[in-house]
């Protein structure tokens, strides 16, 4: 049963500053539902009359859960972690509709046409620092350090020392943002590639753009209003039921195993990946991006050389895109270790094969890598068309013998078919789970049968 509490919470402390706290105890996220609402507007009234009276100077908005916010657009400071778990975004294209509560209307007028239009159109999700850059955020703090520095930074807000805007436009956004021919040519150029884009099949982020050309330097109210018909508009149509479905299965993917089985996951702190091809340098990509060390191996420098300057590129390539700074791609590059030996196996929790196709090279592999490993240790093969029941047969762990199974390109395809065996055990099956979910993938549990299930729908297509 959830807990009984209220979704949001307020709290004065003896220096008159409000602390509002989201935890809603029926949701693993924080969500903006009716009641939490209408429980806002009360908390709002109280902190209004405690104003009244001079008995609040701020009010801070806060989560208590990890990786989860709401409202920030429409506060006047912002200050996030930069843990690399950090990312904020507008994501309700994705669903078929647009940015509500404001969403579609504040951010252009905090950030700047450009940028605004670069969240809301693509529903992308950007770091704290890529945030920070482009006025999103006035702070960005060491996840160590973070209620300290969330004090320093509110008392440097009531001495006068915050700024609460970013700094002078450049002379190119000023004239293509502040001016009417700009923003008409601005416009212009983002409804082309919009449609272009959408081929005219996705109506959210033409309604998106068009309501921002609409609403900006408007009275605040009277665009909030337009902002909530078009959304509601919208939210009825077939693109966005669909959408919502299928954003549903995704997260039914996810809870595939259940409560109860993925407690049995174990974090994958070190991970390693055999064969630097375009398939494996991009897995050892996509790990240490997520702040995994990783292990690439190959037989060949050659070949080693080149999975690394395929990681490399894939990263900087990450970096140009807002996804993070080029130094936080650099530290990221550096989590992986080319090798062209087994040294430090020892040290894996999972090892990730990417070999040639063949079985009698796999089994092979897989015999080479148990001797260097801890028994604890799980081997997972990539392959799209082998038996991975088969290639255990060749191991002396099969129970830790699993499929993880990426598609190409890594970086942007969001599914990953995880394959069991009958001698799976549970716990490297929630492992496996919970490492592609970490990985910002939906992973899809099926069972060890030629083309397991993305090929096996594909066929019929070819």
């Amino acid at each position: 049963m959830a807990e009984d509490r209220d979704p949001l919470t307020l709290d004065v402390d003896r220096d008159y500053v409000g602390w509002i706290t989201l935890d809603d105890p029926d949701a693993s996220v924080n969500l903006l539902t009716a009641p939490s609402l209408a429980l806002l507007d009360r908390l709002i009234g109280e902190l209004e009359s405690r104003i009244a009276t001079g008995k609040l100077v701020a009010v801070v908005v806060r989560s208590a859960k990890p990786g989860s916010f709401v409202l920030i657009t429409a506060c006047d400071h912002r200050i996030a972690s930069d843990d690399a778990t950090t990312r904020l975004g507008l994501p309700e294209v994705k669903l078929g509709i647009l940015p509500g509560f404001g969403g579609s209307v504040r951010l252009p007028a905090l950030v700047g046409i450009q940028s605004a239009l670069d969240l809301i159109l693509s529903g992308k999700t950007i770091s704290a620092h890529r945030a920070r850059r482009i006025g999103l955020l006035d702070r960005v703090a060491p996840k160590p350090r973070f209620e300290m520095e969330v004090s320093a930074f509110l008392s440097d807000i009531l001495a006068g020392k915050a700024r609460s805007r970013p700094g002078k436009k450049p002379l190119a956004k000023r004239l293509l943002e502040d001016t009417g021919p700009g923003r008409s040519l601005l416009f212009s150029i983002a409804e082309k590639k919009t449609a272009a884009r959408t081929k005219g099949w996705y109506p959210a982020p033409g309604r998106a753009l068009g309501l921002v050309a609409e609403t900006y330097g408007m009275q605040v109210d009277q665009a909030l209003e337009l902002e909530a018909h078009a959304l509601a508009e919208l939210a009825v149509t077939r693109e966005s039921r669909s959408l919502v479905r299928i954003f549903l299965l995704q997260q039914d993917a996810k809870r595939r195993l259940g409560e109860e089985a993925m407690a049995r996951a174990r974090r994958v702190e070190r991970a390693a990946v055999l064969g630097a091809g375009v398939m494996g340098g991009s897995v050892a990509e996509l790990i240490a991006s997520h702040d995994i060390p990783v292990i690439l191996k190959d037989i060949e420098q050659e070949a080693l050389d080149s999975g690394l300057r395929h990681a490399n590129e894939l990263l900087q390539k990450a970096a140009s895109k807002g996804r993070f700074s080029s130094g936080e791609a650099g530290l990221k590059f550096a989590l992986i270790q080319g090798t062209l030996s087994y040294d430090k196996f020892s040290e894996v929790d999972l090892v990730i094969e990417a070999v040639v196709e063949r079985m009698a090279v796999k089994q092979q592999v897989l015999q080479d890598v148990e001797e260097r490993v801890r028994t604890q240790t799980i081997f997972a093969t990539n392959t799209s068309s082998l038996s991975v029941s088969t290639l255990a047969e060749a191991s002396s762990r099969p129970d830790r013998v699993v499929g993880i199974h990426f598609f190409n390109p890594v970086h942007r395809m969001p599914l990953i078919e995880i394959v069991r065996t009958e001698a799976t055990s549970m716990e490297v099956l929630a492992t496996a789970f919970s490492f592609a979910v970490a990985m910002g993938k939906t992973p899809v549990l099926v069972a060890d049968r030629p083309g397991f299930l993305v090929n096996r729908l594909l066929s019929p297509y070819l």
